[in-house]
């Protein structure tokens, strides 16, 4: 790296970053949704919420809606069908079905059942019957095979199966079928599969030799949020949508250790220092003390798992770099700042977000004269991040650039503000005048 720049270092908060991941499915916050039972299905009577707008997460393949055959169900026909959850769905997808079921009586006038596909001990599981089934239940397994965003929707005998495996797919099944599907003539069903299959950077991911299907993610307390982030990532690249498990569920043969994790061959580093470690089946991502977990698992994203989309193709197969780095044990932000920038200097809170530090950033440089002089290096967060995520800013460049730098944005601002939607990196800032 040239020596004319500088670094800044930029770190978004994970709650950042997990907004689109965790956004609700559109319902109020009246909506009933019955939890899963082992004694017998929940019924819900009278459903309420919204279904989301079809928005598809990624890009794909969907089928022609006009080069589908649709079979009419009337109203008065529909009435007698019911919806059927999985008995082990997420609160999520309970909820999704019961706004399905809200859509149904808005544009048919008939109220649906919303029950759980629950079978009493001894019964057998019906194949068959007036079902309209959200997700992957017990009377649609066959539709497994789907990738986290692939959905399908399509009438078979009877039922109507719509379904996916992953919430966000889900979502987009269900608003479609909900557009396209429904009116006060009734139900529109598709009796040859409607599809949406997603294009997939990575047709084969593997950690180390082992396919990472076979894997699982294990989290502690602690990491709930960063374990849901790498299992999006890898969703994305491959479309396999790894099951999250706790620590305080039974070790598995493959796992992804998120966080300080008990498994026989596993050690980790003193306080303060977070490990990336592959030890056979077990892809270690984690340490001693707060934030060692999290340092981890963002470390193997950015810098293996997403480093260089070169790689990406058929086949993509990870050796795993051994690594292990100091992380902070407090608060998410440090910033050591020339005294230029004033009350900027020192900030070092957990509770900052990465808006705030922007806020603040702006704030100071409004108190200041009109032409800055960056007498020093500029950092954000002193730990490391994304060392492949990288922009360059020089009292040269102009902000409608790239920030190569070859190209280098005018503005450490605009640059910040960059870094921020990039999820964190480091920013190159050329010495000289800023205004």
């Amino acid at each position: 790296m040239k020596k004319p720049f500088t670094r800044v270092m930029a770190f978004v908060l994970l709650t950042v970053m997990l907004i689109p991941l965790v956004a609700s499915c559109g319902t109020s916050s009246s909506v009933t949704t019955p939890a899963a039972t082992t004694t017998g299905p929940v019924v819900t009577t009278s459903p309420q919420g919204t279904v989301p707008t079809p928005s598809p997460s990624v890009d794909g393949y969907k089928t022609d809606i006009n080069a589908v055959v649709l079979e009419t169900i009337a109203p008065d026909a529909l009435a007698e069908y019911k919806i059927v959850y999985p008995e082990t769905a997420s609160d999520e997808v309970v909820a999704l079905a019961n706004a399905l079921a809200a859509a149904i009586l808005e544009k048919t006038g008939k109220a649906l059942p919303v029950v759980s596909d629950y079978v009493n001990i001894g019964m057998s599981v019906p194949t068959d019957g007036k079902e309209i089934r959200v997700g992957v239940t017990n009377r649609n397994s066959s539709d497994s095979w789907l990738r986290a965003y692939d959905y399908s929707i399509v009438k078979s005998g009877s039922a109507i199966n719509i379904a996916a495996t992953g919430l966000t797919a889900l979502e987009d099944a269900v608003a479609e079928f909900s557009a396209l599907m429904l009116s006060a003539d009734g139900a529109k069903a598709p009796t040859t599969p409607y599809q949406f299959q997603a294009l997939y950077t990575v047709e084969t991911l593997t950690l180390g030799g082992y396919d990472v299907a076979h894997f699982a993610i294990v989290r502690d307390q602690e990491n709930a949020m960063v374990a849901t982030y790498l299992q999006t990532k890898i969703a994305e690249l491959t479309g396999i949508l790894l099951p999250i498990r706790t620590d305080k569920m039974p070790a598995v043969d493959y796992e992804i250790l998120i966080g300080n994790i008990a498994r026989d061959g596993v050690e980790y580093p003193e306080s303060g220092t977070y490990l990336v470690k592959q030890v056979g089946t077990k892809l270690v991502l984690g340490g001693v003390g707060g934030y060692a977990g999290y340092n981890a698992a963002m470390d193997f994203i950015t810098a293996q798992l997403i480093a260089d989309t070169s790689k990406t193709g058929a086949t993509l197969a990870l050796t795993v770099a051994e690594k292990t780095a100091a992380h902070r044990t407090g608060g998410l932000y440090s910033l050591n700042l020339p005294e230029t920038f004033g009350s900027m200097a020192g900030l070092y809170d957990i509770e900052y977000s990465a808006q705030t530090v922007l806020d603040r950033f702006f704030a100071t440089k409004a108190e200041l004269p009109e032409e800055v002089t960056v007498l020093d290096r500029f950092e954000v967060a002193d730990y490391p991040f994304s060392m492949n995520n990288q922009i360059y800013v020089s009292p040269d460049g102009d902000d409608s650039n790239p920030g190569t730098e070859e190209e280098p944005l005018a503005t450490i601002s605009v640059a910040l503000t960059k870094m921020v939607n990039r999820h964190g990196g480091i920013i190159w800032v050329k010495a000289g005048q800023y205004s």
